[in-house]
């Protein structure tokens, strides 16, 4: 909380005490903090402060009813959001750095220029003083105005050093904010040399996503050199901080911490799932939860997720009170469907189920090859979900539901995180055709295993971050556990499906590229490395 913010709670009574008024003060957070200031937690973290002025802030929120509170900041965030994703592609003090950085190969390159145009700006000094004065630099500048911007948004032109991609990745470090690294030789052709770590973090940065983590990152990579697992993901550029991962084994108690306060939350209050805990009550036993829901309207998206889970049991309850050994794809339909296609019906995301294509893994088999040669065919995927650009954001695999061999489950986590980094890959990509990617993007994933269900998520820091969200065990027995199981999977679904739509509903308010900035991005996003260049496990005989 800033002074402003400070003197406002001081200066303002409780009943003129304004929400969004507070929040527009804060003009030097960002949408994350802002996010993670009003979670559910928000409140009592003020409570417990050591500071007097949060916990004179608590004091006046409280007196705001919770609902109030929730719908504003929900508002304040997703424009705080928007004008984050508004920003220049380079800002001024990167610009600056880049300068200074690459003085003598920006003057290598005006000089190879010189022959075919006229240079419009002034030529460096003798004295190796940059070109570039603050006057100058604002005559580079252009305004460009965006859909839903009321105001122009500076849009700077990205400095020569750019032009090095293809030249040498010392260039690119001042996308770092870091010292650079020791110089080292790399090629100027990507398919006969690999693109340095320095390069693509410089490609990562273009495209809004960060490429600094700490200490983490280093771990990461001296662990990527010593194993040799064979489904390990970490040779494809996966850092696995899931559960009981062999990664986060590693990693002693400083870095763990570290890790955990990047690790996703499920969010536990918005009114989907407030209607959901109203519709289930207290007591919830399948007899109970059957005759209330059979006998309620089904006028809501929430109520008829629920109808519908309801109505998937009782083909075998209580007729049966055990669910019985169900092949894979028709416990898929009849028992995970109605939870995961139901959750994410209820925020109208659009649904394919059973061995559908995966996008991303086809484009990634067949990017080098000609359209005369034979085309290598797409993984396939239990259950896909796509955005509103049709981009495959959700991906999932199952098993049957009293599998018991655990290195199915080792199987379909690795595929199931290869893809992940496809679709994550593809889907920049094709955001860059139109839009400036959000810096948090990511895709999402489930795993069905026996009677598990384990939510994924995969994003970017530096490398790619396959975390696990959360899990519950789908309740198999209508005698034994059914209603503790039964309301945690119906409300982590709903949680999960609610993560997937906030980031749908991000992506649908990117702002758009200029043709500049779309061939930038788009050359950027095309340097990302493939997947992988490991071959596929073989199985044992």
């Amino acid at each position: 909380m800033n002074s402003d913010q400070i003197r406002y709670f001081d200066s303002t009574p409780a009943t003129q005490f304004n929400l969004k008024d507070w929040a527009n003060i804060a003009d030097s957070l960002d949408p994350a903090t802002l996010d993670r200031l009003w979670t559910s937690q928000a409140l009592r973290r003020l409570k417990n402060s050591e500071r007097e002025a949060d916990r004179a802030a608590y004091n006046r929120l409280s007196r705001v009813k919770q609902p109030e509170r929730l719908e504003i900041f929900s508002i304040v965030v997703a424009d705080r959001r928007l004008k984050a994703s508004l920003r220049p592609l380079v800002t001024e003090d990167k610009i600056n750095v880049a300068l200074q950085q690459s003085k003598d190969l920006a003057s290598e390159t005006r000089k190879a220029k010189q022959g075919r145009r006229s240079l419009k700006s002034p030529v460096t000094s003798k004295t190796g003083t940059s070109e570039s004065s603050p006057g100058s630099m604002e005559e580079q500048a252009t305004h460009v105005r965006y859909p839903g911007s009321p105001t122009p948004i500076l849009s700077t032109q990205i400095p020569d050093a750019l032009s090095a991609f293809s030249h040498d990745s010392d260039s690119i470090e001042f996308f770092q904010e870091s010292p650079p690294p020791p110089s080292s030789p790399t090629g100027t052709d990507d398919n006969t040399q690999p693109s340095s770590t320095l390069s693509i973090a410089g490609h990562f940065a273009l495209l809004n996503q960060r490429t600094q983590w700490t200490n983490i990152l280093l771990r990461f990579k001296e662990y990527r050199q010593g194993q040799n697992w064979t489904l390990d993901l970490s040779p494809d550029g996966i850092m696995d901080l899931t559960l009981g991962s062999r990664f986060t084994a590693t990693l002693d108690g400083q870095d763990l911490l570290t890790v955990l306060e990047d690790q996703p939350v499920l969010t536990e209050e918005f009114k989907e799932l407030t209607e959901l805990d109203e519709l289930l009550g207290e007591d919830y036993s399948f007899e109970a939860i059957s005759e209330r829901i059979f006998n309620t309207p089904l006028n809501t998206p929430v109520r008829r997720f629920v109808y519908g889970i309801v109505h998937a049991y009782s083909r075998y309850f209580p007729r049966k009170t055990v669910i019985p050994a169900l092949e894979e794809k028709q416990g898929m339909f009849a028992i995970l469907c109605p939870f995961i296609q139901g959750a994410l019906d209820v925020y109208h995301i659009e649904t394919f189920m059973s061995e559908i294509a995966i996008t991303a893994s086809g484009e990634r088999k067949n990017a080098d090859k000609d359209y005369g040669e034979r085309m290598e065919k797409s993984r396939r995927a239990d259950m896909i979900a796509i955005d509103s650009e049709d981009n495959q954001i959700f991906l999932s695999e199952c098993s049957s539901i009293y599998e018991k061999d655990k290195r199915k489950f080792a199987e379909d986590k690795w595929k199931l995180g290869r893809a992940l980094k496809d679709s994550w890959d593809s889907t920049v990509r094709r955001v860059v055709q139109s839009y400036h990617p959000h810096q948090d993007l990511a895709t999402f994933g489930i795993q069905f295993f026996s009677h598990r269900l384990v939510f994924y998520k995969m994003d970017f820091r530096g490398e790619y971050r396959l975390w696990q969200v959360d899990s519950c065990d789908i309740p198999l027995q209508m005698n034994t556990g059914f209603e503790k199981k039964f309301r945690a999977s119906c409300r982590n679904s709903l949680c999960f499906a609610h993560m997937v739509a906030e980031e749908v509903r991000v992506r649908g308010a990117l702002p758009f590229l200029s043709m500049k900035e779309k061939i930038i991005l788009g050359r950027a996003a095309q340097r990302i490395k493939p997947t992988t260049d490991s071959p596929p496990f073989k199985k044992a005989h």
